[in-house]
């Protein structure tokens, strides 16, 4: 390699283009955390619609407060509060989840090369399974998916995906356009290289 080109390629390594900045990943994680929590409310409204159109053999207390209930089993306090705090704490669980998932999506949204919407969907698809087939039956907390009645889980996956798709159009990324498309740094010469997955490609969010 010569200096001329050694020099040129140091150069755009260090370029801001390509230089974390610390400023920017926090407000991506918040922006992420708040569009998250509109998704989660869009989520909670889904959810609450389709349980009304499953059969009465099928309906059951939300998962949400399923999952706190089993999570803080074994705290006394829990039992002993009254029946609406124990609703506000299950709520509170579910938003916090939904805003810790959206900030996750913010930070990873533009490596998904898909239209945005498309990302957010994809994205509340992986965190149903992660959850609903992953750790949630792994801790014994609900079955898996293949156990469960499938109105019930046809309803946490539309509740997913409506969560992803809302969460992307809260994050405001409108463009089209693919993420490994827009990365690409013009070079002199005419040639192409993809550029650091940065700014808003690790700040937009589903």
């Amino acid at each position: 390699m010569s200096p001329r080109t050694r020099t040129r390629d140091q150069m755009h390594a260090h370029s801001p283009r390509n230089t974390p900045i610390p400023g920017k990943e926090l407000k991506a994680v918040l922006v992420g955390a708040v569009t998250g929590l509109v998704g989660t409310t869009a989520m909670t409204a889904t959810m609450m619609g389709l349980e009304q159109k499953l059969p009465r053999h099928e309906r059951e207390p939300l998962e949400p407060r399923r999952i706190t209930e089993s999570l803080l089993a074994g705290a006394s306090t829990f039992h002993a509060l009254p029946e609406r705090q124990k609703a506000d704490l299950s709520i509170l669980a579910h938003l916090g989840y939904g805003a810790a998932m959206g900030a996750l999506y913010q930070t990873i949204e533009r490596r998904l090369p898909l239209p945005p919407l498309a990302r957010g969907a994809a994205f509340g698809l992986m965190v149903w399974a992660a959850s609903y087939a992953g750790w949630l039956p792994a801790l014994g907390i609900l079955p898996p998916p293949h156990r469960r009645p499938v109105g019930r889980n046809g309803l946490l996956i539309a509740s997913h995906l409506m969560w992803g798709v809302v969460t992307a159009a809260a994050s405001g990324g409108s463009s089209t356009t693919p993420s490994y498309r827009r990365n690409v740094i013009p070079r002199r010469g005419g040639s192409n290289e993809p550029g650091g997955i940065g700014g808003k490609g690790s700040s937009s969010t589903a």
